[in-house]
């Protein structure tokens, strides 16, 4: 899985949670997952190519769970979001997302 198909499913993801915020958030959330979907591929990638196993790999992917909520703190700081609306649930579906993409 590579850095645009991650970003293609958390911006979906987004636009799905965010439903009328996502307008005034879509260029935010565009270039501040852009960072974290490059070290969510990078993981993945270790992972096809047998460089990493599941278990470290999905460890890997979830010590990326702070810098996604930081993001998401930082959109409701600046007013992208409205605060509260997505948070947690947002970062646990990407890494479940993310995580069923290793298997």
């Amino acid at each position: 899985m590579d850095t645009e198909e991650i970003m293609d499913v958390l911006l979906h993801e987004l636009e799905v949670d965010l439903g009328d915020q996502w307008d005034n958030s879509k260029d935010f959330f565009e270039k501040g997952l852009a960072p974290f979907a490059d070290k969510a591929a990078n993981i993945c990638s270790l992972f096809e190519n047998k460089e990493s196993d599941f278990k470290e790999s999905k460890k890997n992917l979830e010590s990326l769970k702070p810098e996604l909520a930081n993001l998401i703190a930082d959109a409701e700081e600046k007013g992208h979001i409205q605060k509260g609306s997505i948070g947690e649930k947002f970062v646990f579906n990407s890494l479940t997302i993310l995580t069923q993409f290793l298997e």
